[in-house]
């Protein structure tokens, strides 16, 4: 929502038109009301998570009216230095965000009523006014040995590479056909394993790429000067071809490594949302049925 240049899709969009006037805790109830937000959050937790949030809530609740009523029943003016002094502010165990926007760096803590600004920054080193703050915060809570996650939301490299592939076959392209009637330049190529047929779009629909987008691919200034010579020394011209040939096997290497990252965290998602609540609660029930259960708290007590 704080970065103009995401295509957010329809769905978020319209969203974020309809909420940009509204304060903040209002903001907060139509994203907790709003089913196409919350379908895709459940999508990731299982049943036992909603039924533990529900419990936490309803934990929540029945506290606030235990301690409405113990507040009414007291006197009206305890006596003095009978109350304790509680915390300013309690930080919960709950996720903290900082964001760049608009020239400054901002602090999203659920717990605050608005964002805080940390203050200027530019957008290639924002994160160095964000780290101290990181780190204090840590620092506070060391002696209470609470754990900290910290998570980076980020783009995904492999259009990045994907592009990437795509010039650098476009540049090798282009120098072979430059090349084509150069018997020397030739013979070195051909000793040259194949790494990918340009022509073959099963070998290319791998990395996400048509024949077309490599046709019409911008390659490097440096090729462009290169082919604009009438004469190319074929030693300047393999070492060109050798360069690029590189760049292309380290894309090639890199979009495989994350596609296999992508895939391994898909799968992940996928186990951790395999629900065993239905089955354990059938077999317990069955235990029950059978006297079993009876039986164990008899011999625990």
């Amino acid at each position: 929502m704080n970065a103009p240049e995401i295509d957010l899709g329809e769905q978020l969009t319209d969203f974020k038109e309809a909420t940009k006037e509204i304060d903040t805790s209002l903001r907060g109830h139509r994203i907790s009301s709003n089913s196409f937000i919350r379908t895709i959050h459940n999508s990731f937790t299982r049943r036992m998570d909603h039924l533990n949030a529900d419990l936490c809530l309803r934990n929540d609740f029945d506290d606030a009216n235990s301690n409405a009523k113990k507040k009414n029943s007291s006197r009206k003016f305890p006596a003095r230095g009978s109350g304790r002094k509680r915390p300013a502010y309690e930080y919960g165990y709950h996720f903290i965000a900082y964001v760049f926007s608009n020239g400054y760096v901002w602090e999203l803590d659920g717990l605050r009523t608005n964002p805080y600004k940390l203050g200027p920054s530019d957008e290639k080193d924002w994160t160095a006014v964000a780290r101290p703050q990181i780190e204090a915060r840590m620092l506070q809570y060391e002696g209470s040995q609470l754990s900290f996650n910290l998570l980076a939301v980020c783009r995904s490299t492999l259009p990045h590479l994907s592009q990437t592939i795509t010039i650098m076959l476009a540049a090798i392209r282009l120098i072979q056909t430059r090349m084509k009637g150069d018997t020397v330049f030739n013979d070195i190529v051909c000793a040259d394993e194949q790494l990918l047929d340009v022509h073959n779009q099963t070998q290319l629909a791998e990395f996400h790429i048509h024949l077309s987008e490599v046709e019409s691919a911008e390659v490097p200034m440096e090729l462009k000067s290169a082919l604009s010579r009438l004469h190319w020394p074929v030693e300047e011209a393999y070492e060109m071809y050798q360069r690029f040939r590189a760049k292309l096997k380290a894309a090639m290497d890199e979009f495989r490594f994350e596609l296999m990252f992508t895939e391994e965290d898909e799968r992940r998602v996928r186990g951790r949302k395999r629900d065993y609540g239905g089955a354990l609660h059938c077999w317990v029930k069955k235990l029950a049925e059978k006297g079993v259960l009876a039986d164990i708290i008899r011999m625990s007590s």
